[in-house]
């Protein structure tokens, strides 16, 4: 009797243990995770990985939700955070979901994962100021284009007809031989109320923001197809597009999102981006904008442009994981342009800009106003450590000149004009130089510097 008195007491300790174990580990491992210990693990392994500062709120875990990773922070490049204060990305809750089946035969395969309310706010200063890896995969380069220049401070341009020669990059590897995709189901990465903001430190408004991103896209697996919502499209501050759908797709290792083909305020868009499930992740964006309608850009109360006709293509390729691998080009043409600023008022038959990116340089190579009146001619560079000098040339009558340095500069009584062999006609170069941070201009070349700002 007393027998079986112990042996059910054994067998009720063994239940209890059996039921307390796993309780006790499931609330000692969330007590590690939400610790400092366990915050500044997860930060570390975020910073080591993609090499900009991060921090966590908090962590947890659970059978039903998987692990879940609160207030999740990256910074800013050093660089840009004295002039920019808003975190490159904030994300309000992360969950990875995992197979457990294949967790228990101590194989780590994600089922899904969710990214509830991400902020990203990218600066387009933010392509000379990435870290860069010299372990990083090789550059993606035509055989056309060697070994480049080191970058020199813009000099004046010169009055010309030839055009510059655009090496194109050379397009994103396919994946023809590559491995079959480690899991039969596709696995999701859903992303819940997104937003996006470009932004830059020359201005505090946003230069092209979307207010809401919800859908979700194949990451990896088999084949599979997606739509992701976009809400408010929005440029300085003015909506282009209230509501577009995004075609998502997974094809042969190819992650492809677009084509998108779009009207937005008269304006031709075309945008695409493809991302080979590789090592290193080769990726293309691309796009095109057509405007064949008048189109107003206002700059500021007193500052705007309309353009008649314009055009731009762009594209920026690398491997994503690379941030020194990352080239591209932007080129923009547009005619039957009006500008105006505060009072003056001026008509250009054309205008062109040519923009480069390539070792981690910001490059507008060439940028030009043609007009009868007037004609402004000019280029500019950001280097990695935010160092920035550009100059533009401005060719017009003596008392347009005169106008325009008094403008900037009020105390300017006789501007420093370089003559031309043109009658009645004069050159005046405006340069700017510093930091992203803190720039000056000089409104002539006998000018004092003067601070645009000091943030």
């Amino acid at each position: 009797m007393r027998f079986r008195k112990w042996k059910r007491k054994l067998a009720g300790l063994t239940l209890a243990l059996l039921v307390c174990i796993p309780l006790l580990g499931f609330g000692l491992s969330n007590l590690l995770l939400a610790s400092k210990r366990g915050r500044d693990w997860f930060s570390g392994k975020i910073t080591q990985r993609i090499h900009l500062e991060s921090s966590i709120e908090k962590a947890s875990w659970s059978p039903w939700n998987g692990l879940t990773i609160y207030g999740l922070r990256i910074e800013q490049p050093e660089q840009l955070r004295v002039s920019i204060e808003e975190p490159l990305l904030k994300v309000s809750e992360t969950r990875f979901h995992p197979e457990w089946n294949a967790l228990l035969k101590k194989q780590l395969r994600i089922r899904a994962l969710d990214i509830i309310e991400p902020q990203l706010n990218i600066p387009v200063e933010l392509l000379s100021a990435l870290p860069r890896d010299e372990k990083a995969p090789p550059i993606l380069v035509s055989n056309a284009s060697k070994a480049q220049d080191p970058v020199q401070q813009p000099a004046a341009p010169e009055q010309t007809t030839k055009s510059s020669i655009v090496h194109e990059p050379a397009p994103i590897p396919q994946p023809a031989g590559a491995p079959q995709a480690a899991y039969l189901k596709p696995v999701w990465l859903n992303v819940t109320s997104g937003k996006v903001r470009v932004i830059s430190t020359f201005t505090e408004q946003s230069l092209f923001s979307i207010g809401k991103i919800d859908g979700k896209m194949p990451i990896t697996g088999t084949e599979a197809e997606s739509i992701v919502q976009l809400t408010d499209i929005a440029a300085y501050g003015k909506i282009l597009k209230s509501s577009l759908r995004v075609p998502v797709s997974l094809q042969k290792n190819i992650l492809k999102i677009g084509e998108i083909r779009s009207q937005i305020k008269g304006v031709e868009c075309h945008a695409f981006a493809k991302f080979a499930l590789l090592p290193g992740i080769p990726y293309e964006v691309g796009t095109q904008i057509l405007a064949n309608d008048p189109l107003d850009l206002n700059f500021s109360e007193t500052g705007m442009i309309t353009l008649g006709k314009g055009s731009a293509q762009g594209r920026l390729q690398g491997y994503l994981l690379a941030p020194n691998s990352w080239q591209g080009n932007l080129i923009s043409d547009a005619s039957e342009i009006h500008a105006r600023l505060a009072e003056q008022e001026i008509d250009f038959d054309s205008g062109r800009a040519f923009i480069m990116f390539q070792n981690g340089t910001l490059s507008c190579v060439d940028a030009r106003l043609i007009g009868e009146s007037m004609s402004i001619l000019g280029n500019a560079t950001l280097l990695t450590d935010g160092r920035t000098a550009g100059i533009a040339r401005v060719v017009a009558p003596n008392d347009t000149l005169l106008s325009i340095s008094t403008y900037t500069q009020q105390e300017i009584t006789t501007p420093a004009l370089i003559p031309l062999q043109t009658p009645q006609r004069s050159a005046l170069d405006i340069q700017f130089f510093g930091t992203i941070w803190q720039l000056y201009f000089k409104p002539h070349p006998n000018a004092e510097p003067v601070s645009i700002y000091n943030r």
